[in-house]
């Protein structure tokens, strides 16, 4: 909401697998030369969840469009997913190899820790939220035991 309310043109694709991102992209390629309008420039991974041979398929596939992956974790949650720290890791020598690939996190803290962990510059790419329609929602109360309490996580295995 935040990119379109400044003017870009934004979607967000529910994607499972490697092989979603790819047939998106292509379709919206397709369609963006068929209507003649802008292709896609940009593609932001939200967690390191691609493995890093279809990731360097789709960089070497599309070299005109920006792929970035971003880390939601700090490094100490990191630690309990092996797989997200092999994929970052793997993605510091795609990001040497490949023009059209970032490393990014969300938070600074993440980024500063990875570089000197690592070596390994990593940019700072932060949510954007849209708060335009904030409203004031005056005194809230604290959450009583009994009533529901409604949380939402996510994840992916």
């Amino acid at each position: 909401k935040s990119l379109r309310h400044l003017g870009y043109d934004v979607e967000v694709w529910a994607c499972n697998t490697s092989a979603d991102v790819q047939a998106r992209l292509e379709r919206a390629q397709n369609a963006a030369a068929t209507r003649g309008m802008h292709p896609v420039s940009h593609v932001v991974i939200s967690a390191p969840w691609i493995q890093t041979t279809d990731m360097q398929r789709l960089l070497m596939t599309y070299p005109d469009v920006q792929f970035a992956t971003v880390s939601h974790s700090n490094v100490g949650f990191l630690a309990a997913d092996p797989n997200g720290i092999q994929l970052l890791r793997e993605a510091i020598e795609l990001e040497a190899g490949f023009h059209n690939f970032s490393l990014c996190g969300n938070s600074t803290k993440f980024c500063k820790a990875w570089e000197l962990m690592y070596g390994a510059r990593t940019t700072w790419l932060p949510n954007l939220y849209d708060v335009s329609t904030m409203r004031h929602v005056g005194h809230r109360q604290p959450w009583i035991d009994g009533h529901k309490l409604r949380i939402g996580i996510f994840w992916r295995y």
